[in-house]
């Protein structure tokens, strides 16, 4: 079964920037990535995903490595 999935740019910007993070970054997943985008990136939109990943709770503060369980 074969069936179109749709998403957004920011979707897309998401899984290539996190993907070395959880051990995806690799040739068959950056090159799917690529032809989503139809080989097609602005500077404008890379600025644009920038400035909506510096505007996030929590951009730039230093991870502390571990994690506090409730």
């Amino acid at each position: 079964m074969n069936r179109e999935i749709k998403t957004d740019l920011e979707n897309i910007l998401s899984l290539i920037a996190c993907a070395g993070d959880y051990g995806f970054a690799n040739d068959v997943l950056f090159d799917a990535l690529r032809s989503m985008l139809d080989s097609k990136l602005t500077e404008e939109e890379i600025e644009w995903y920038a400035r909506l990943v510096e505007s996030e709770d929590g951009y730039g503060e230093e991870e502390t490595g571990h994690m506090d369980f409730v």
